[in-house]
């Protein structure tokens, strides 16, 4: 997280177009890292599943 929020124009642009759905994808993707990096096996399976559902290209 500190990652994400150290490249300010990444959260600027989130921040400042919070109706898109890249906010959520963003957030999806920083889950999916955080959970791999905890080895939280399923944590990581129900990121990816809810990741599918909402988005095919996350």
């Amino acid at each position: 997280m500190i990652g994400y929020f150290s490249i300010s124009f990444a959260s600027k642009f989130v921040i400042h177009d919070f109706w898109l759905v890249d906010a959520f994808a963003i957030f999806l993707s920083t889950m999916g890292i955080y959970s791999i990096l905890s080895k939280n096996d399923i944590a990581f399976v129900l990121v990816m599943l809810i990741g599918a559902m909402t988005k095919a290209s996350v």
